[in-house]
């Protein structure tokens, strides 16, 4: 069979898409997709995606499947959808067997277009429509053909969405589903990935037993947790019955309502399964409460090694932060029972000093040797008071500190054990590295001790123009060769750091990098208004409107106050934001600059505001500088939306001296 040019798919579609909304064509929610009159370069392009269409069994749209040099849309949309479903409704599409449009923002009109054109195809084993905006009436329409018997031989089938789009209770697309998992048309699925839904109907529908093969299970609940729609207040014992039945090597229950005492029961039901928890590759239990017992009861299954095999474990915002939550987690990582893991998730946590020591210990030991991953964001690693001026490094403890106790500038003093050569993505963002901790890290990277390092994430830590420089000569170095993937954003480097990142991309030091964060200013901020500068005064001199003399002058004295003090904080503030706009156009021509020397780069770099005028040089260009900004600083320095406390203070004392 011909194979499908996903890049060539992607790029007709594009031109189409283009086309439509400039009036040659015209696109519909219900009846005919397409208006009859169209321009000959629009059927030219469609009788292009029949034929490349027409005799494909596999089609793979995912955004990642994308080439860099076609420059089309990143992610498909409704409109998109709509053509591809066009061409299937006139095509032969009975011997499609794998559909993948996962990760793209495809919404409610495209996927119940979808639903009629999935009818026609009987063969499909694979169906993924997941990390989409799916909402009620698309997983109703998809769950509808399911039910009918459309897909006799499916083995693959996710709806899963990251986020719930559906604005309803949720009750109408949990029993449509319901009625699909019962009808018995699934009973090859090996996969089964669902939307938000209400636990209490779709657990009661796969405890019928119809889904004997199931290896991959992902259910959510919703964000609400007061909501009735989540484990706690659903069939419990229907949920524990069907992981102990089912030969699982996969199970995401993310934002499920996982209490410490349905934990336990869960603990209890995986290991009692028939097919033993040492089976199980993958467990994702984010987004859940788990408690000082939920969590103690999985430290006691990894000690006692019935999750010997376990290669992903994610346990992301799960309200780790007590010493014995901690020290529970230790000992099961510790007893050197979880050494087949690849990404160990343990985000938004407050792990604190005693969370980094565990983590310390371990990587120390040797016990995670095959990490390909780490996840450490927003967990409050910090450096210990009193530290801040001693160097780089591994730091001399100090008499106060509890020997348990370690700070980030540990952690990273603990990745020159060489222990995690192999990591390749490793998310630090959120906590407080500073300048100190980077230079630290740079120097454990230039040292060789990773090597395979592809994504970094340093978001939000405090690092100045030192750290970024210092991480630029570990680039320098060469250690960091396989990096595709730089986030830097809301730091506190300026153009020196940036210069030296912009020459590091001349030099072609990057060659691999695909993606770089530089968006750098934050501004921490107060509503500009009379009133609220007025209240700042009104609590110093404590002064109410009185008939009272001594009253009057004071009030009179405050107003005046603040007109001088608001007039005085408006000009700063504008100039620095002239300022601001002059340091971002100065980064921003480095960067073209970088681009025109060396026109093999691929990175997309975000956080240089908006810049058209310059941008139009390069666009001769392999590489492009997308226009990718999270504010136009042209109408940002117009508004009077926002004021730094810091502004203010300083206007208040300059007055006063």
């Amino acid at each position: 069979m011909k194979p499908l040019n996903s890049d060539i798919i992607r790029y007709l579609l594009f031109r189409l898409r283009k086309g439509a909304r400039k009036g040659s064509g015209r696109v519909e929610t219900e009846g005919s997709l397409f208006d009859s009159r169209s321009s000959s370069s629009q059927d030219l392009y469609y009788a292009g995606l029949k034929r490349e269409l027409q005799c494909a069994s596999c089609i793979d749209l995912r955004p990642a499947t994308r080439s860099s040099w076609l420059r089309v849309k990143d992610q498909l949309d409704d409109d998109d959808l709509l053509i591809l479903v066009k061409a299937f409704l006139e095509l032969d599409m009975q011997q499609l067997a794998y559909l993948d449009l996962s990760g793209n923002k495809i919404g409610e009109k495209g996927v119940v277009a979808l639903g009629e054109a999935l009818i026609y195809m009987p063969g499909l084993i694979h169906l993924d429509l997941s990390r989409n905006q799916i909402g009620e009436k698309g997983v109703v329409t998809i769950a509808d053909v399911v039910e009918r018997g459309s897909f006799p031989t499916l083995t693959w089938f996710d709806l899963s969405q990251d986020v719930n789009c559906s604005v309803s209770d949720g009750e109408r697309e949990s029993y449509a589903l319901a009625r699909a998992l019962k009808s018995g048309h699934l009973s090859r699925l090996h996969h089964l990935g669902l939307p938000p839904c209400n636990m209490d109907v779709v657990v009661n529908a796969l405890w019928e037993g119809r889904l004997r093969k199931l290896s991959y299970l992902k259910i959510s609940g919703y964000f609400d947790e007061d909501s009735s729609l989540n484990v706690r207040t659903a069939s419990k014992e229907e949920l524990f019955s069907v992981i102990q039945r089912l030969p699982l090597q996969d199970i995401h229950l993310r934002r499920c309502g996982l209490t410490w005492d349905v934990m336990e029961e869960f603990i209890r039901a995986l290991v009692s399964g028939e097919e033993s928890a040492e089976s199980l590759q993958h467990l994702d239990l984010s987004e859940n409460n788990l408690g000082v017992r939920g969590i103690i009861a999985l430290g006691r299954i990894i000690k006692e090694g019935h999750l010997s095999n376990l290669k992903h474990l994610m346990l992301g915002q799960c309200g780790i932060e007590e010493i014995y939550q901690i020290r529970a987690l230790e000992d099961g990582l510790l007893s050197g029972n979880m050494s087949e893991l690849r990404y160990l998730d343990l985000s938004s946590n407050k792990l604190s000093f005693f969370g980094t020591c565990t983590i310390v210990k371990v990587i120390e030991a040797g016990h995670l040797s095959k990490l390909e991953r780490l996840n450490l964001s927003d967990c409050n690693m910090k450096m210990a008071a009193g530290l801040e001026r001693l160097r780089p490094g591994k730091p001399h403890r100090l008499p106060y500190l509890d020997t348990d106790e370690r700070d980030i500038l540990d952690f990273v003093a603990a990745l020159k054990s060489g222990h995690l050569k192999g990591l390749k993505n490793l998310d630090l963002s959120f906590n407080k590295l500073g300048t100190q901790g980077c230079e630290a890290l740079a120097k454990v990277i230039q040292a060789g001790h990773l090597p395979d390092l592809q994504y970094l994430h340093l978001n939000a830590c405090g690092i100045k123009d030192d750290g970024v420089v210092a991480l630029v000569e570990a680039i320098r170095a060469g250690q960091l060769s396989k990096l595709q993937y730089l986030d830097l954003g809301f730091n506190k480097f300026g153009q020196r750091g940036v210069e030296a990142m912009a020459r590091a991309l001349k030099e072609g030091l990057m060659a691999e990098l695909r993606f770089l964060n530089l968006y750098l200013f934050r501004l921490d901020s107060v509503p500009l208004v009379r009133e609220v500068v007025a209240c700042l005064y009104e609590s110093i001199y404590d002064a109410v409107p009185s008939e009272d003399m001594n009253c009057r002058i004071a009030t009179r004295e405050r107003d005046r106050l603040v007109r001088i003090s608001f007039s005085f904080a408006k000009k700063k503030r504008q100039a620095m934001l002239v300022e601001r706009e002059q340091l971002v156009e100065q980064m921003a021509t480095a960067f073209i600059d970088a681009y025109s020397s060396n026109h093999d780069l691929k990175a997309t770099i975000i956080g240089l505001g908006s810049l058209d005028a310059q941008n139009q040089e390069c666009r001769h260009l392999n590489a492009q500088i997308p226009v990718h900004y999270h504010e136009d600083l042209s109408s940002f320095s117009n508004r009077t939306a926002a004021l730094s406390v810091v502004v203010v203070a300083l206007g208040i004392f300059l007055y006063m001296v």
